[in-house]
């Protein structure tokens, strides 16, 4: 068992959410798990490596970063269709890292547990200072690129009741409006996650050509 594990284990019981059923609701879950993964992949990247990261802050910050969907679901301001969408309140962060303090508060140092905080609250923000939340955010950005990324965008459209033509349309409106070029552009501070960016990126795009030229028998043609 490492340090962290604990982090780990609490967070997990946190954030599966409940369905009545004998199975939970793990999105929320594996979401976190991945951005807390992420970050601490993006500690290890040339340009953050030789910065003072406190690891158990960034673990923790990224593991509740979301996690007042669990609120909002438990108050039925949200259902467990809507996590992964943008916050539904200003209020988000805050609940987010509250619940973070009050779960984590005997396993994290104080100082941890502030940095994580102050991580948390500083999502979204214009001005990111700590190390902790410049990774955090980097770590939420790089997540709406690649095939991960369409995994919550099936999820949605499924539910909404959405088909193939309507994701096919969403890109093109994104595509024609230079959305990924300018998220690329303006969201990342440290290059190598820039470049993963880009890569993930033409892999959507290759994916997205590919789904349209089968949706309309394209790909049939002789």
């Amino acid at each position: 068992m490492t340090k962290l594990d604990p982090i780990w284990n609490r967070a997990r019981a946190d954030l599966l959410i409940s369905t009545g059923k004998d199975e939970a609701d793990v999105f929320l879950w594996e979401y976190s798990a991945r951005i807390a993964r992420t970050a601490q992949q993006i500690v290890q990247m040339p340009e953050v490596r030789s910065k003072r990261v406190d690891e158990a802050a960034l673990v923790a910050a990224a593991l509740y970063h979301d996690a007042a969907w669990i609120v909002h679901i438990r108050e039925e301001r949200a259902t467990t269709w809507d996590v992964g969408g943008r916050p539904r309140c200003e209020r988000h962060r805050e609940i987010g890292a509250g619940i973070m303090e009050e779960r984590l508060a005997d396993l994290l140092s104080p100082e941890s547990l502030d940095r994580a905080s102050q991580s948390i609250r500083s999502l979204d923000g214009r001005v990111i200072e700590l190390i902790e939340g410049q990774i955090l955010n980097e770590a939420k950005t790089l997540d709406e690129f690649g095939a991960v990324a369409l995994w919550p965008l099936i999820r949605k459209g499924t539910i909404e009741g959405k088909g193939v033509e309507a994701a096919i349309e969403g890109w093109r409106r994104q595509k024609e409006y230079h959305y990924w070029t300018a998220l690329i552009k303006d969201s990342f501070r440290f290059e190598t996650v820039r470049q993963v960016a880009m890569q993930r990126l033409a892999l959507m795009e290759r994916f997205m050509n590919e789904l349209e030229l089968q949706h309309t028998g394209g790909d049939l043609t002789i």
